[in-house]
């Protein structure tokens, strides 16, 4: 079931760029910004909320990735993996645990995630 889910949200991914935000509560996702292709002002406001929601910690390691900042992103990514996994949902209202959401990123950008999973 958990493969099916992370299959079914690699497809949500490529569709929409903004998708995760926490299940039990709305903060800022910056989903507007990110779906207009304002990554700038959605990272403004993605930066102090993602210290604490896992959801806008997520949105913004796609916009680091998408601004050719991928260390920075699999270094958000990781920090994901190394906390609890919680319930995420995408736009359109699917659950997904944040450690599949974040897997499926790091795996589409090459870096994998065997050596994060091998932590857990």
């Amino acid at each position: 079931m958990k493969k099916l889910l992370a299959a079914a949200f690699a497809a949500t991914l490529t569709a929409t760029p903004a998708l995760a935000q926490d299940a039990g509560g709305y903060g800022n996702t910056a989903h507007k910004e990110m779906l207009a292709g304002d990554y700038e002002e959605a990272e403004r406001e993605l930066r102090s909320a993602a210290l604490t929601d896992v959801g806008a910690r997520i949105n913004l390691a796609q916009i680091f990735a998408k601004t050719d900042r991928e260390a920075e992103a699999l270094i958000l990514l990781r920090s994901v993996l190394e906390n609890d996994d919680i319930l995420l949902e995408t736009v359109d209202g699917e659950l997904i645990s944040s450690h599949d959401v974040a897997d499926v990123l790091m795996a589409r950008m090459g870096a994998g995630s065997m050596m994060a999973s091998a932590e857990r």
